[in-house]
């Protein structure tokens, strides 16, 4: 294995450790144009492992990625079974044609451009889905599509993939139908497509476009948390107990009667779009447990009822991570610390405060962190993660509510807190 390290430094420049028998690195690693062509086996990368344009041509076992996996451009064509991502998983351009079953992906898959032509039974993606020009025709059942948070290493997916998370996309696909009592935490784009109808009780966290789709009706009890939009469908009216939480498009329908359109999201409402851009993703690879909850990505060292002892991939201390058993989560340095910051997170908080500010409403760097958590019910240590890893540097004496939201639109809770202070100015 030494020999494997020193050319794999050589090649790229970057220095492997061994960790627990196997080789480690940290961070992020972009080998573009090095001269690699292939990785160890029972590699763990921490952060992103970009391979673009590499003479890689397979991946090796037991590959746990903490990050994104970036394999556009590659001579790749399969994936190994026992593949683990903790970030999105880049897949457009390459010769792969089928998934395995049962993968689990922490942040989007990108499949624009592939072969395949169906997606796994049980598939979970905690990011967006991307079809576009694919032959897949369908979507299987338990499909969950849209919780968790975007990778981690926002910085570099920035430059290489559009800001939409959480979105499933089925523009240009040949999918005709949708699954029953589908919940989806971000946006749904069907336009174009040759889907007829939506199915009862589709709940939608962000927008839903339907625009020149054969759709000729919406359903009953249809919730959708950002806007709705009908423009060039056959829909010439409005179904009853229909909530919708942004923007209502009704151009070219002649739909006048808006009246009965709840524009409030019911407290169920938020909970179900809440539970599914937040929900905890848990897998299992070679006898080890992952867990992603609160848009942290971890290996789980161990578990006693509720708790449970993490290493966050990347990072060489271990944490600790309890929970409610009601979706409610919070990590902490120690089980204490944990547990404080869970009963922080359940318990009533004034945000009363906040409700006279605006847009350009100014507040010092703690106080942008203390608003930021009593508004969202973020936890200290994802709050931490995110100043000391993601917080554009040189951090400023203050911050407008303005440039809060744009700073955390992607990160954990960034949809709470940004809807928070909608509409106003």
């Amino acid at each position: 294995m030494k020999k494997q390290i020193e050319k794999f430094y050589e090649l790229t420049g970057y220095r492997l450790i061994i960790k627990d028998g196997k080789p480690y690195y940290g961070g992020g690693l972009y080998l573009q144009d090095t001269g690699i062509t292939s990785l160890p086996d029972n590699l763990t990368v921490g952060g992103w492992l970009d391979l673009q344009g590499t003479g890689i041509t397979s991946l090796p076992d037991n590959l746990t990625v903490g990050g994104g996996l970036y394999l556009q451009g590659t001579g790749i064509t399969s994936l190994p079974d026992n593949l683990t991502v903790g970030g999105g998983l880049y897949l457009q351009g390459t010769g792969i044609t089928s998934l395995p079953d049962n993968l689990t992906v922490g942040g989007g898959l990108y499949l624009q451009g592939t072969g395949i032509t169906s997606l796994p039974d049980n598939l979970t993606v905690g990011g967006g889905l991307y079809l576009q020009g694919t032959g897949i025709t369908s979507l299987p059942d338990n499909l969950t599509v849209g919780g968790g948070s975007p990778a981690r290493h926002r910085y570099h997916i920035a430059a290489r993939q559009p800001h939409r998370r959480r979105w499933l996309d089925l523009q240009g696909t040949g999918i005709t139908s949708l699954p029953d009592n589908l919940t989806v935490g971000g946006g749904l784009y069907l336009q174009g497509t040759g889907i007829t109808s939506l199915p009862d009780n589709l709940t939608v966290g962000g927008g839903l476009y339907l625009q020149d789709t054969g759709i000729t009706s919406l359903p009953d009890n249809l919730t959708v948390g950002g806007g709705l939009y009908l423009q060039g469908t056959g829909i010439t009216s409005l179904p009853d107990n229909l909530t919708v939480g942004g923007g209502l498009d009704l151009q070219g329908t002649g739909i006048r009667d808006i009246s009965k359109v709840g524009t409030k999201l019911t407290s169920d409402a938020l909970e179900r779009i809440d539970k599914k851009r937040n929900q905890i993703l848990k897998w299992e690879w070679n006898d080890k447990t992952y867990i992603k909850a609160d848009g942290i990505f971890s290996l789980v060292v161990s578990q006693h009822g509720k708790v449970y002892r993490i290493q966050q991939i990347g990072k060489e201390k271990t944490s600790y991570l309890v929970t409610d058993g009601e979706n409610r989560w919070s990590h902490g340095e120690t089980i204490e610390e944990a547990r404080q910051d869970l009963i922080y997170k359940i318990s009533s908080r004034d945000t009363s405060r906040y409700n006279d500010m605006t847009l350009d409403s100014e507040l010092t760097f703690e106080e942008c962190i203390a608003c930021y958590r009593i508004i969202t019910g973020a936890c200290a240590a994802g709050t931490r993660d995110y100043i000391e890893n993601r917080l554009p540097k040189p951090r400023k004496e203050k911050y407008t509510i303005r440039e809060m939201i744009n700073l955390t639109k992607n990160e954990y809770k960034g949809k709470t807190f940004e809807e928070f202070f909608k509409n106003k100015n």
